[in-house]
């Protein structure tokens, strides 16, 4: 793959960290402790309507949290990957990954033929 190459599934994979990071923000607070966000329980009313519909956003927003925290992830070690010089290389066959496949998924791990037989 060129540096060209490389460097466009960077920019791509530092965009949509960044989209992720904004749509954490919107329902969650960011803990720079532990590098990860933490949902905000909703707050609409004193009745017993609105503390449901408080524990059901809340449950939903700790869900995408985590799915988007999973997503923030695998995006860091794509980027790290990037910095050692062993991005795109399927990590159970040791060979390029299609650029077909990264540009639906610039932080996969695995060539096609491996996605595969995986499932």
């Amino acid at each position: 793959m060129t540096q060209e190459k490389i460097e466009y599934f960077k920019q791509e994979l530092l965009k949509e960290k960044q989209e992720i990071i904004n749509s954490l923000k919107k329902f969650a607070v960011e803990d720079t402790d532990d590098k990860d966000f933490n949902s905000k329980r909703p707050q609409y009313g004193n009745s017993d309507d609105d503390f449901v519909q408080e524990t059901n956003d809340h449950l939903t927003n700790v869900t995408m949290e985590h799915i988007l925290e999973d997503k923030l992830k695998e995006i860091d070690q794509a980027l790290e990957k990037i910095e050692n010089n062993t991005y795109g290389i399927c990590e159970k066959c040791n060979k390029e990954i299609e650029e077909k496949k990264l540009e639906i998924n610039p932080s996969t791990d695995y060539c096609i033929q491996c996605t595969k037989e995986a499932n």
